[in-house]
């Protein structure tokens, strides 16, 4: 019988995540509790730490020029903070999103090696991925950027 190697654990200390929402990671109950809960036990399955996550709370997701800007605003000073994974957890950042991942902002440089999920997005939205598929994967991605 072949012998395994043994896989190395992977180092998360580099990781930090930035959390836009609409809501507060204090919040009791409803949607970002949610996101605040799932979040938490996964970085506690991971073995990571609540001070490798930047909270960004109330943010406005109205979906127009005004809010999308502010979203951009908050995702960039996460980026520029150190975060390399951002959660953006309303469907009503999409548009901002959109703009976030496109080449025009991303020629700043800024966001190399960062990789941004939007939430409730549509099927056919290329310049996200889904939170709910690729949670675990993400870490990968950061950890071991193409």
């Amino acid at each position: 019988t072949k012998k395994e190697k043994p896989t190395a654990k992977p180092d998360f200390e580099s990781v930090k995540i930035g959390i836009i929402c609409n809501g507060s990671e204090d919040d009791t109950s409803g949607y970002t509790f949610a996101h605040a809960q799932g979040l938490k036990k996964a970085l506690k399955t991971l073995g990571m730490s609540e001070d490798q996550m930047m909270w960004k709370n109330y943010v406005p997701d109205e979906m127009n020029n005004s809010s999308d800007k502010q979203v951009i605003e908050e995702a960039e000073d996460c980026i520029k903070k150190g975060c390399n994974i951002i959660f953006a957890t309303s469907y009503g950042y999409k548009n901002a999103i959109k703009k976030l991942s496109s080449n025009d902002i991303l020629s700043k440089n800024i966001h190399k090696n960062v990789v941004i999920i939007a939430v409730s997005t549509t099927p056919n939205d290329a310049s996200a991925i889904d939170l709910c598929a690729t949670f675990f994967a993400t870490f990968h991605l950061v950890l071991n950027p193409p």
